[in-house]
């Protein structure tokens, strides 16, 4: 077998498969020959934060808008290797994707100088509160509340707006951060990500095996819970996330000039055919509720 492959805590080099097979013949802890690896029934369970505000958000709920596809779906038998990283196997990709993750910290440190703006003579104190948050969910939180107190309802709507097409467009950085690198032979113009639940219950697996010793396990494993980015994937998240800062940008500089500027520049955001769709949806929820919020799901809808 050959010795590339993936080092557990007790020393184990080897690979494993999703389908089927963690072979770590070499080993020099307890040593075990196969592990046998049974895809668990779970689904993957797709976060949100998005909003409701249009179909469009809602077929991004329900995955649509996500580029890249869980590897049960592209080759669900495929060997996965986390060594030697993708780094090395797959450079022209992970330069791509670093590229993704410098665009998303550009739109971060751009809605952050929202914040600031908005609370004018407060900006210090706001600018250390806002880093001090490690949640996204509460970053977010603390923005919508600045905006609604601070902008105009018409402002405000537009801002909830284009706030949840940035949230979907960094989906894929979330991704990138804090899932498990991995690549495949038999998916060689890839790079795979392992999403970190999948990858601690498969480290479980194998460490309660090597500790009693055991042979053939059933340990389970998802492969819908690795995702596989090609090039036109990655590309198609680097473009996404560009849109999402030039709205952001957009929506800065239209903070910046007087009530005739303004007006200009808002009505060309309304222009765009993202933010006129979402729009349209509220005006529609207002109909029935005065007081539907842009990002608020209505009543009776569960957020998944």
């Amino acid at each position: 077998m050959a010795d590339e492959g993936e080092t557990c805590q007790t020393g184990c080099r080897g690979l494993f498969r999703p389908d089927g097979v963690l072979t770590a013949a070499r080993c020099w802890g307890p040593a075990f020959a196969m592990l046998r690896i049974n895809r668990s029934n779970r689904g993957h369970a797709s976060d949100s934060g998005a909003s409701s505000i249009s179909d469009f958000f809602c077929r991004f709920l329900a995955g649509a808008a996500m580029p890249a596809q869980p590897l049960s779906l592209v080759k669900p038998t495929a060997t996965v290797y986390t060594e030697p990283s993708p780094f090395e196997k797959v450079p022209d990709l992970v330069v791509l994707i670093s590229r993704t993750i410098a665009m998303a910290s550009e739109i971060e440190a751009h809605t952050e100088t929202l914040l600031v703006m908005m609370l004018g003579a407060s900006a210090a104190p706001a600018a250390a509160m806002l880093q001090a948050l490690t949640s996204t969910a509460a970053t977010r939180a603390v923005l919508s509340a600045a905006a609604e107190v601070v902008l105009p309802k018409h402002e405000f709507e537009i801002f909830e707006i284009i706030m949840g097409i940035t949230e979907r467009y960094l989906r894929p950085r979330k991704q990138f951060a804090h899932a498990t690198w991995a690549w495949s032979p038999d998916v060689p113009d890839a790079v795979l990500f392992i999403e970190q639940s999948a990858r601690m219950a498969l480290n479980l697996q194998v460490e309660r095996a090597v500790r009693e010793r055991m042979g053939p396990s059933n340990a389970k494993f998802d492969p819908s819970l690795i995702w596989v980015y090609r090039e036109k994937d990655i590309q198609d998240a680097l473009k996404g996330l560009k849109r999402a800062l030039s709205l952001i940008v957009r929506f800065r500089m239209m903070m910046n000039g007087g009530p005739l500027w303004r007006d200009q520049q808002r009505a060309r955001l309304l222009a765009e055919p993202e933010i006129a769709e979402a729009l349209s949806r509220l005006r529609n929820r207002q109909k029935a509720n005065p007081s539907a919020h842009p990002r608020r799901r209505q009543k009776g809808r569960t957020q998944k």
